[in-house]
């Protein structure tokens, strides 16, 4: 994915339309993963968020349920987003969502994949419903069980909690894409901070909690370690409900900032 978004921006028709690029890119690498024959994408994918930072702007597409969150930090006067009586004052919320998830609880998502021959329903009454061709199955069923709601395809497909991703190609005809939805926003303050996580993360380990991580080090790479170690601690504790399941976790952290900060190595920063 870097080597394909550089390509497009790099003296390319997308070079002053980062949107397009970022869009562009997500296409042709989920198109690549599916031409590599050493890959078995059939059943198989991933979300996929990225970022792309030009000046003060940041742009972040996103492609499944991981997700970017920004913490404001202190403005300078005259900023767009600050007041003449408070002139150092982010008035954006603390906590700055930067993307949305693309999961089968979305309307949206969920109407456009029946839009497209999809399914979405539990895992249970598709088995029952579909598979055993029980008269008067729903595409789109209403939520009422603990099971998760997911995107089903023919009567072998799997089921994807997701509703875009790279891969999955078995549901790319039924509403699974790889396109993204992008989001442009000026950096809040000289020392924001944005964290990008997977649902392995997210999912027990709330925004706030991330946040709070954060302004616990002045390292990126210590803040991350700090959030992935407490987020498996809450999969142990509470997310696994017995099962001893610990979903994987991916994280990256970025500090912005106009003052020193610790080096970062590969031991940690210093």
């Amino acid at each position: 994915m870097p080597m394909v978004l550089a390509k497009y921006l790099d003296g390319s028709k997308y070079e002053n339309d980062p949107e397009a690029a970022l869009k562009t890119a997500f296409v042709k690498t989920d198109a690549m993963l599916h031409a590599n024959k050493t890959i078995n994408d059939k059943n198989s994918g991933t979300t996929c968020i990225a970022m792309l930072v030009r000046g003060t702007q940041i742009y972040v597409a996103n492609a499944g349920d991981s997700r970017a969150i920004m913490v404001a930090g202190s403005c300078s006067p005259g900023d767009s987003h600050t007041s003449e009586d408070q002139p150092t004052t982010c008035l954006e919320s603390p906590i700055i969502a930067l993307s949305t998830d693309q999961d089968t609880y979305r309307e949206d998502e969920a109407a456009r994949v029946v839009e497209a021959g999809g399914k979405v329903m539990t895992s249970g009454n598709f088995l029952t419903r579909v598979r055993s061709n029980t008269p008067g199955s729903a595409a789109h069923e209403l939520h009422a069980s603990s099971d998760t709601l997911r995107v089903w395809g023919g009567v072998d497909s799997g089921g994807l909690a997701v509703t875009r991703s790279l891969g999955d190609f078995e549901l790319k005809d039924f509403g699974v894409i790889p396109s993204p939805e992008i989001l442009s926003k000026d950096i809040c303050g000289d020392d924001a901070r944005i964290f990008l996580g997977s649902d392995g993360i997210f999912d027990v380990w709330f925004d706030r909690d991330v946040v709070d991580d954060m302004k616990q080090t002045t390292c990126p790479m210590e803040s991350c370690m700090k959030i992935v170690r407490n987020a498996k601690q809450e999969w142990v504790v509470t997310g696994s409900e017995g099962s001893g399941k610990i979903d994987d976790m991916t994280a990256m952290s970025i500090f912005f900032t106009t003052s020193p900060v610790k080096v970062q190595t590969n031991d940690g920063c210093r």
